[in-house]
């Protein structure tokens, strides 16, 4: 495979993630603004998802192409640990300390478990096929 390839993939992608994460983490922020925890709903939404997806479809992907244009690409676009990190230190900037505890805690806990979930559905919806 030409090195071209893998780099349309991985632009492609990372344009369908990126508004993906856009467009699900402004609707959650917007719906859950008023929150007692003040942290931003849509960024974990968006890492728990997108932890899920990307172990199922690291299972799942074969060629090339669709590793870039999936994990890397979608996934990477879609997903934002800078955007967490950044939203953690606002917290403690603000000395919100509870608040960043939990969101990194649920954050953490969250992630592992979806990526652990999807990879485990992937492999019985191989295994049964």
């Amino acid at each position: 495979m030409s090195t071209v390839v893998p780099l349309v993939c991985v632009a492609l992608g990372s344009a369908f993630g990126g508004v993906g994460r856009y467009l699900l983490s402004s609707w959650m922020d917007a719906h859950w603004k008023e929150s007692a925890y003040a942290m931003s709903i849509g960024t974990l939404a968006v890492n728990i998802i997108g932890s899920f997806c990307i172990a199922f479809f690291a299972a799942r992907c074969e060629s090339e192409a669709a590793k870039a244009f999936v994990l890397v690409g979608i996934m990477g676009g879609f997903t934002t640990f800078s955007s967490f990190s950044w939203q953690v230190v606002q917290h403690l900037q603000a000395q919100q300390w509870w608040q960043a505890g939990v969101y990194v805690s649920l954050s953490f806990i969250c992630c592992v478990a979806a990526a652990a979930a999807g990879y485990f559905v992937s492999t019985i919806s191989t295994s049964g096929a």
